[in-house]
Protein backbone atom coordinates (compact mmCIF):
# COMPACT_ATOMS: atom_id res chain seq x y z
CA UNK A 1 0.00 0.00 0.00
CA UNK A 2 2.58 2.23 0.67
CA UNK A 3 4.54 1.80 -2.51
CA UNK A 4 1.10 2.62 -3.87
CA UNK A 5 0.86 6.09 -2.59
CA UNK A 6 4.81 6.71 -3.37
CA UNK A 7 3.61 6.35 -6.47
CA UNK A 8 0.91 8.13 -6.36
CA UNK A 9 2.48 11.14 -5.05
CA UNK A 10 5.45 10.58 -7.70
CA UNK A 11 3.04 10.63 -10.30
CA UNK A 12 1.39 13.89 -8.99
CA UNK A 13 4.67 15.56 -8.24
CA UNK A 14 5.91 14.47 -12.66
CA UNK A 15 2.20 15.93 -13.59
CA UNK A 16 2.51 19.55 -12.11
CA UNK A 17 6.61 19.31 -12.73
CA UNK A 18 7.65 19.61 -8.86
CA UNK A 19 10.59 17.26 -9.41
CA UNK A 20 14.19 17.96 -9.77
CA UNK A 21 14.77 18.25 -13.42
CA UNK A 22 16.67 14.76 -13.51
CA UNK A 23 13.53 13.08 -11.43
CA UNK A 24 11.35 14.83 -14.16
CA UNK A 25 13.55 13.55 -16.99
CA UNK A 26 13.84 9.90 -15.17
CA UNK A 27 9.77 9.99 -14.98
CA UNK A 28 9.32 10.72 -18.67
CA UNK A 29 11.61 8.05 -19.52
CA UNK A 30 9.60 5.68 -17.25
CA UNK A 31 6.15 6.83 -19.00
CA UNK A 32 7.90 5.88 -22.72
CA UNK A 33 9.45 2.54 -21.28
CA UNK A 34 7.12 1.43 -18.86
CA UNK A 35 3.43 0.78 -19.80
CA UNK A 36 2.32 0.12 -16.65
CA UNK A 37 3.64 3.21 -15.14
CA UNK A 38 1.99 5.23 -18.18
CA UNK A 39 -1.33 3.63 -17.25
CA UNK A 40 -1.06 5.44 -13.88
CA UNK A 41 -0.27 8.30 -15.08
CA UNK A 42 -2.99 8.27 -17.80
CA UNK A 43 -5.55 7.18 -14.95
CA UNK A 44 -4.00 10.27 -12.75
CA UNK A 45 -4.20 12.89 -15.70
CA UNK A 46 -8.01 11.57 -16.17
CA UNK A 47 -9.33 11.54 -12.76
CA UNK A 48 -7.18 15.58 -12.04
CA UNK A 49 -9.46 16.25 -15.33
CA UNK A 50 -12.62 15.19 -13.96
CA UNK A 51 -12.56 17.03 -10.62
CA UNK A 52 -11.61 20.11 -12.63
CA UNK A 53 -14.65 19.41 -14.52
CA UNK A 54 -17.08 18.70 -11.21
CA UNK A 55 -15.40 21.44 -9.48
CA UNK A 56 -16.48 23.81 -12.14
CA UNK A 57 -20.17 22.33 -12.10
CA UNK A 58 -20.51 22.47 -8.86
CA UNK A 59 -19.62 26.16 -8.52
CA UNK A 60 -21.68 27.51 -11.63
CA UNK A 61 -24.65 25.63 -9.44
CA UNK A 62 -23.58 27.73 -6.25
CA UNK A 63 -23.38 30.56 -8.25
CA UNK A 64 -26.36 30.01 -10.58
CA UNK A 65 -28.23 29.56 -7.05
CA UNK A 66 -27.08 32.99 -5.52
CA UNK A 67 -28.12 34.70 -8.72
CA UNK A 68 -31.81 32.79 -8.44
CA UNK A 69 -31.86 34.38 -4.56
CA UNK A 70 -30.76 37.64 -5.31
CA UNK A 71 -33.22 37.98 -8.42
CA UNK A 72 -36.02 36.90 -6.03
CA UNK A 73 -34.59 39.60 -3.00
CA UNK A 74 -34.31 42.57 -5.80
CA UNK A 75 -36.98 41.92 -8.94
CA UNK A 76 -36.08 44.69 -10.85
CA UNK A 77 -32.34 44.47 -10.58
CA UNK A 78 -31.74 42.35 -13.48
CA UNK A 79 -33.87 45.15 -15.49
CA UNK A 80 -31.32 48.00 -14.01
CA UNK A 81 -28.04 45.82 -14.89
CA UNK A 82 -29.24 45.38 -18.45
CA UNK A 83 -30.32 48.93 -18.63
CA UNK A 84 -26.94 49.98 -17.38
CA UNK A 85 -25.27 48.04 -20.83
CA UNK A 86 -27.29 49.01 -23.71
Amino acid sequence: MKLLWNNTRRIERFLRKQLSLKSQALSAQQLQTDPAYATDVLAQQRTYHLLTLLGRRQLKREIQEVERKVLQEHPTLEQEITAIFR
